[in-house]
C-alpha cells in the first residue's frame, strides 16, 4: 500500500471569471521511504500541492489517502493532528521564532503534542547534536547564519519523528556550500527511512533524488525513475 496516493485531484482558487486552477485532475502515488523531487516552473502548482501533500490546504475536488487514510474530506482540527504527527516541514525562509531560542524552536511540535518540558527539551537537544548544532542551543535564530537556521529547522522537522519530510526549496535561500550540506542531510534522513519530498525548481538538487515528478500548468507531465 502506498504512503502517499491522490486521486484526479485538483485545486481551484476563486469563482466564476476570476477562478484559477491551480491543480488539474492530478493523481500521484509516493512509496513508503522514497525520495521525490516534484519540479516545475513559477506557478506551476508546485506549492500548492505540497500544500495539500501536507495537510495545510484541502483540494476543490479528488481524493487524498495518506498511509491509506482518506485526508481530503477531514476538517482543520482534524488536519492539524495529522500534520503534527505524520509530517515535518522544512521552508526555503526556515520560519523560526526569533523570540525564542534555538532549543525552544525545536520543541514546538513536541509542545503541541503535549509533552512534559523536560522531556521535549532532552529530546530537543537530542535532534539539535544529530545536526551537529549542540553549542548554539540558547542562541536565537538571528545570531545563526543561514545554513545553521535551516539545520534547526531540519532538526524541528525531525524531533517528532515523522513518517514523511515536504522540504520547499530547502536550500533557496542557501549558498552552494550551504545547500550542498542541507542537500547531504536530506540524503541522509532518507537512508534512515523517511520518506522526502523535495519541491524545488533547481534541477541539480532533483538529480539528487531517485524520483523526479515534472507539474506544469497544473498538471503532471513527467514522472521519472532515476
Amino acid at each position: 500500500m502506498s504512503l502517499i496516493k491522490i486521486n484526479n485531484i485538483s485545486k481551484i482558487y476563486g469563482n466564476g471569471d476570476v477562478s484559477t486552477k491551480a491543480l488539474d485532475d492530478v493523481s500521484l502515488q509516493i512509496e513508503a521511504g522514497e525520495m521525490v523531487a516534484i519540479t516545475g516552473p513559477s506557478g506551476s502548482g508546485k506549492s500548492t500541492l505540497l500544500s495539500i501533500l501536507g495537510c495545510i490546504d484541502i483540494p476543490t475536488s479528488g481524493d487524498y489517502y495518506l498511509d491509506n487514510e482518506l485526508v481530503s474530506k477531514l476538517n482543520s482540527q482534524q488536519l492539524a493532528k495529522i500534520r503534527n504527527k505524520k509530517i515535518g516541514f522544512i521552508f526555503q525562509s526556515f520560519a523560526l521564532i526569533n523570540e525564542y531560542s534555538v532549543l525552544e524552536n525545536i520543541q514546538i511540535p513536541l509542545k503541541y503534542r503535549k509533552i512534559p518540558l523536560k522531556e521535549s527539551k532532552i529530546k530537543a537537544l537530542e535532534y539539535l547534536k544529530k545536526v551537529n548544532l549542540e553549542e548554539c542551543k540558547k542562541k536565537k535564530p538571528s545570531q545563526l547564519s543561514g545554513g545553521q537556521q535551516q539545520r534547526v529547522a531540519i532538526a524541528r522537522a525531525l524531533v517528532g519523528n515523522p513518517d514523511i519530510i515536504l522540504a520547499d526549496e530547502p536550500t533557496g535561500a542557501l549558498d552552494q556550500k550551504n545547500g550542498e550540506e542541507i542537500i547531504k542531510l536530506l540524503l541522509d534522513i532518507n537512508a534512515q527511512g523517511k520518506t522526502v519530498i523535495i519541491i524545488t525548481h533547481d534541477s541539480g538538487i532533483a538529480s539528487y533524488c531517485k524520483r523526479n515528478i515534472v507539474i506544469k500548468d497544473g498538471k503532471i507531465v513527467d514522472d521519472l525513475v532515476l
